[in-house]
């Protein structure tokens, strides 16, 4: 193994599933095999942690979901792409997956193209992730200093305000997630125009299973909660909360309040942008 590959953890019981994935990374990942969420959660330890592991969801013992959710759990491992390798296909599964923490959900059985394409997504998601940890930090730092300085209500004004002299959907986007980090809070975002689709994450990257989950979900319902996890559909904008303050109702319940009102001045802007697009056309 070349020390230079990235290295990718299999976790699957299946001899057959390990050798499929094995014989079709090897050439140009470093893999790891591990047959058990046990096992598994002790390579991931080690000193040659995985840069992505592929999660089968169906194990004896500790099943993908948990096992995943136990990587996550940790402030050394919860950086590592989780992509979960299973037979079913039904958006329950897949959000349990995302709950657990996975950012990607492959169907059993994969193409060798599939499987080597969202590898490498995920093995380059990590490396941006990586890089962009100090500018989180830096974020974060500035947000609390805007939460103190405008307060709740101020952040939904300021949005407002800034929106007026907006002139691309991106720019759009990027003001409702400096928003959405005043209140601390992690964000994908999806604006569905009629062209095009686009995607934006508070961590800069949005994982394939956000995106999915935010397309197949917008003809939900307007707010939909589960745990931690808040989905609002307003029009053409479509936004994943991923850490609600549910320690303290009182205060989720305003937030959740003003980003509705944040949702909803997103959506007539774009609207806006969107004929001003049509009319130039």
């Amino acid at each position: 193994m070349s020390d230079d590959k990235s290295r990718v953890l299999i976790v699957d019981d299946s001899p057959d599933d390990i050798h499929f994935v094995l014989e079709n990374l090897k050439d140009e990942y470093a893999v790891i095999v591990a047959t058990s969420g046990e096992q598994a959660l002790e390579l991931v330890v080690a000193e040659a942690r995985p840069d992505v592991i592929l999660m089968d969801v169906d194990m004896p013992g500790m099943d993908g979901y948990e096992t995943c959710s136990l990587i996550k759990s940790s402030p050394d491992t919860a950086d590592i792409p989780i992509i979960f390798l299973s037979a079913h296909d039904t958006i329950e599964q897949k959000l349990a997956g995302f709950d657990a923490g996975g950012g990607d959900y492959l169907i059993k059985p994969v193409s060798p193209n599939e499987l080597l394409k969202k590898v490498k997504i995920a093995s380059d998601y990590h490396q941006k992730f990586s890089a962009l940890q100090a500018e989180k930090k830096m974020a974060f730092e500035t947000a609390m200093t805007a939460m103190s300085s405008t307060g709740e209500l101020g952040v939904c004004l300021e949005f407002l305000r800034k929106s007026f002299t907006v002139e691309k959907p991106s720019e759009l986007a990027n003001l409702l997630i400096e928003s959405m980090r005043s209140y601390s809070l992690e964000c994908s975002v999806q604006f569905r125009l009629a062209n095009e689709v686009l995607n934006f994450d508070s961590q800069g990257v949005v994982s394939p299973l956000a995106q999915e989950l935010l397309t197949r979900l917008n003809d939900q319902g307007r707010i939909m909660e589960r745990g931690q996890r808040l989905i609002l559909n307003f029009g053409a904008v479509s936004m994943l909360v991923k850490n609600m303050p549910l320690d303290d109702p009182d205060v989720c319940g305003r937030i959740r309040d003003n980003v509705a009102i944040l949702m909803e001045g997103a959506e007539s802007k774009l609207h806006e942008l969107e004929m001003e697009q049509n009319d130039r056309s």
